[in-house]
Formats: C-alpha cells, sequence, structure tokens
C-alpha cells in the first residue's frame, strides 16, 4: 500500500477522534452521540453502511459490464438499471406497509436475502450474459434495497425521541452514503488490480498478430467502453479481451457478495417485535403562544 494511502487513513483516523471529542463536548452537537445507546439506531448504522456499500459500489460498474463485456451502449446499459429502479420505488411502498404488520427485522432480512441473492447471479456473470438475465437480477436487488431502507429509516425515526429526529434521520443516511463512497473505492480498486494482471496475461500468451492491438487497449481501456472508438478495434481483439474484463469487473461482484452476506448477518442487530411495541413514547408538541 503507498505511503499516501497510509497518510490518507492515518489523517482520517485523526480527524474521526477529534470529531467524537468534539461531538461529546458541545453542548448543541450535530450528532448526539447518545444516539448510538440506542439498538435500532446502531442496526441502521451497520445495516445502511453495508448495504450501501455493496449495492452502490457494485452499481456502479453494472454499465461498464454491460458496454465492455457484452458490447451495449450506454442507452441500453440504462435500460437495464430501470428494474433497479422500479423495484426500489415499488418495494419501498410495500415495505413501509409490512412493517406494520410483521415488523421490522423480518422485513429488513426478507430485503437482505434478496439482495444477497442478487449478487449469487451477479457474481456468476460472464461474457455470454442477456440482456433479460441482467434485468432480473437488477430487479431483485431493487426489492432487496427498497425493503431495507425505508423499513429502517422509519424505524429509526420511531424509535427516537422528537427532539433528535432529524439528527437521527441524517445519521441513518450518511452512513448509508459513506458505504457506498467506501465500496465504490474498494471495489474500483479490486477491478483496477484484476484488470492489470489479466491484461499482463494476454500480452504474454497472445499471438504476435494481436500484440499490437492488446497494446493499444491495455493502455486504454476505455477504448471498448465507447461505441465510436470500440468500432475501431479489430473483432480478435475485442473477442480476447472480453473473458479478460468479464473477470476483471466481474470481481466487482464477488466483493459486492462478500459484503452483501456480512449485511444479512447484520439484520439481525434489528430488534425484534412489532413497529408499535419498538416506538417511543412521544411527548405532545406544545402549542404555539402557550
Amino acid at each position: 500500500m503507498r505511503g499516501s494511502v497510509l497518510g490518507l487513513i492515518a489523517l482520517s483516523g485523526a480527524l474521526l477522534i477529534a470529531f467524537i471529542w468534539i461531538e461529546h463536548s458541545a453542548a448543541e452537537p450535530v450528532v448526539p452521540l447518545t444516539l448510538f445507546a440506542l439498538p435500532m439506531v446502531r442496526a441502521a448504522a451497520v445495516t445502511g453502511f453495508l448495504s450501501g456499500m455493496a449495492m452502490f459500489g457494485a452499481i456502479s460498474y453494472v454499465p461498464l459490464f454491460l458496454q465492455a463485456v457484452t458490447g451495449s451502449n450506454a442507452m441500453q446499459a440504462g435500460f437495464v438499471l430501470m428494474p433497479f429502479v422500479i423495484g426500489w420505488v415499488a418495494c419501498s411502498i410495500l415495505g413501509a406497509r409490512m412493517v406494520l404488520r410483521v415488523g421490522y427485522r423480518s422485513v429488513v432480512l426478507a430485503g437482505m436475502l434478496a439482495l444477497t441473492l442478487a449478487f449469487i447471479f451477479l457474481s456468476s456473470w460472464n461474457e455470454a450474459l442477456t440482456r433479460g438475465a441482467a434485468m432480473r437480477d437488477m430487479a431483485l436487488a431493487g426489492i432487496g434495497m427498497g425493503l431495507v431502507f425505508v423499513p429502517m429509516l422509519i424505524a429509526v425515526q420511531s424509535a427516537v425521541p422528537r427532539a433528535v429526529l432529524g439528527s437521527a434521520t441524517s445519521v441513518t443516511g450518511f452512513f448509508r452514503f459513506i458505504g457506498g463512497a467506501v465500496g465504490v473505492a474498494v471495489m474500483g480498486s479490486v477491478m483496477a488490480q484484476r484488470l492489470h494482471q489479466e491484461l499482463a496475461g494476454l500480452l504474454a500468451t497472445a499471438p504476435a498478430a494481436l500484440q499490437d492491438g492488446l497494446r493499444e487497449v491495455a493502455a486504454h481501456p476505455d477504448l471498448i467502453v465507447n461505441p465510436l472508438t470500440r468500432a475501431g478495434v479489430s473483432a480478435e481483439v475485442l473477442a480476447t479481451l472480453r473473458p479478460a474484463m468479464a473477470h476483471a469487473v466481474g470481481s466487482v461482484f464477488v466483493v459486492g457478495l462478500i459484503v452483501a452476506i456480512a449485511a444479512l448477518a447484520s439484520a439481525f442487530l434489528v430488534p425484534p417485535g412489532q413497529a408499535r411495541d419498538l416506538a417511543v413514547a412521544q411527548e405532545p408538541a406544545t402549542p404555539s403562544g402557550s
């Protein structure tokens, strides 16, 4: 690991410690640390971080896989993502209603199971992937996210006093997006390392006639993503590169699967019980002017 990376990690740790110290001593902290004494808030932070890391990290590389491996254009890749959005929206509505009947943990567990199953399918993607199969897997991932994010948001908002409702809601979103940022960074590093290994292996074993074309793509991998530049790459070079790109980008989904399994385990942190039993008793609002 490079020294600059280690330095940034150390700086991040120092800033985190300083942030906790300042928040702990502030009269009106931005993030009341007492929130994390509540089991529901802790569960929302962990599940949000892990599910965000898995999904937002991997979803960033789905269009790349479709364009670089299957030869889809940007519009076709975007079309494949539509079931993800539709599934997320539909199951957010459904999940919000289900928590009143079966409780938060059951709904979140179902969502994490759907997300893990989606990553099992994603990790098996290869150059023979069809658009229909990709849309199926994206729909399953969207269902999982819909059954996790909104129910956990409702759970947190119901479990905290009204005075810290805004802070608790912000904390939930913060951990989710931090998880996504970490996921994109980690999975991007994994993909870059695997791609470097795959291209080096191809250059060492490819026929002499393909060496020049492979070297050009190895120096500029984006050539096979853009349809205009991909048209200038020979069919033989593309056929040689597709398995390598599938392995490189597919490694992202394997990492996502590992994180999704951890997210599934974290769902058991959600307290069991009915929603009405887990809600905190709220004081009635004081009428204005009294």
